[in-house]
């Protein structure tokens, strides 16, 4: 991730994905992100301490969510998310408490598109992978869940929920 604000790399790929999977802590990822640019610190750690807060829900998602489960169908959350964070929105969203299980990347140490966690989420929930649909707005992603055989789509832009769903 680049944050040209601080004109230069203040997250690299290998240390957003060591956190997600639960390798490093947020910290660790700090210091190595750091390396030798001392007087950027107070940033760095700041928008690694505080990205969460920058997330928002997005109300087409929620929708689709209420109805699905309106009409009796397991939800699960499958992200590739470190512990921690994924500790504070599920604790600053209710909406959280809809989904029948929740599969968190750095809680597993595993990450999509990696087969393992699509059938790590079979074995724990016993469904069928052809009776599974995977949303999910990253194409890798939605291509390793077609390739467990799973039903896939693509949230690649406002408003495919709500016409895939047919939600008003």
């Amino acid at each position: 991730l680049k944050y040209p604000k601080f004109g230069h790399a203040a997250a690299t790929d290998y240390t957003a994905r060591y956190i997600r999977y639960g390798m490093m802590t947020r910290d660790e990822a700090i210091e190595a992100m750091i390396g030798r640019d001392e007087p950027l610190r107070p940033y760095i750690t700041r928008v690694m301490h505080n990205w969460v807060d920058l997330k928002e829900v997005l109300p087409e998602g929620l929708k689709t969510l209420q109805s699905c489960k309106a009409h009796g169908k397991k939800v699960y959350v499958l992200s590739n998310y470190a512990d921690d964070a994924f500790a504070v929105v599920e604790h600053k969203y209710d909406f959280f408490n809809l989904f029948d299980a929740k599969f968190v990347s750095g809680r597993l140490k595993l990450m999509k598109p990696s087969e393992q966690i699509f059938q790590y989420v079979i074995s724990a929930t016993g469904h069928e992978p052809s009776r599974v649909l995977f949303l999910d707005d990253t194409p890798g992603n939605v291509e390793g869940a077609l390739f467990c055989g799973w039903q896939s789509l693509c949230v690649s832009h406002p408003g495919k929920l709500t016409e895939f769903f047919g939600l008003e």
